[in-house]
Parts: structure tokens; C-alpha cells; sequence
């Protein structure tokens, strides 16, 4: 095969290899919002999922004053 051809074949391949992993992602993410959405507005999502951390070291449970980052 040419330079070319080899070259074209594993970019295929990695776009290929690419959208797989992105709709594997996404049908994850969307299986899991649907599944918050199910339970109801008041269930919380680390009730759902008590393994997963939240990502922000930020995170308050409680009452916050508005326009202030302080919590009471």
C-alpha cells in the first residue's frame, strides 16, 4: 500500500476508534441524568451515587447568604 493509503486508513481508524468512545461517554452521562431525573427533584445526585466525588472542593450543603460565597 502507499504512504497515503496507510495513512488515510489509520486516521479512519482513530475518528473511527474516537466516535465510540465519545457515544459510549455520552449514552453513560445520559442513562445517568435520566436516572436523576426519574427520582425526582428532591433526591440528590450523591444519594444516587455515593461513590462518585463531587468535583468542586467548593461544595456547601446548607444555607448560603445571597451574593456571598461565605455559608452562614
Amino acid at each position: 500500500m502507499k504512504k497515503s493509503n496507510i495513512l488515510l486508513v489509520g486516521l479512519g481508524t482513530t475518528i473511527a476508534i474516537g466516535m465510540v468512545v465519545y457515544l459510549a461517554r455520552r449514552n453513560k452521562s445520559n442513562r445517568r441524568h435520566a436516572r436523576v431525573a426519574e427520582e425526582g427533584y428532591e433526591t440528590a445526585d450523591d444519594i444516587l451515587f455515593p461513590g462518585r466525588r463531587p468535583r468542586s472542593r467548593r461544595l456547601h450543603y446548607g444555607p448560603v447568604f445571597p451574593g456571598s460565597n461565605n455559608p452562614l
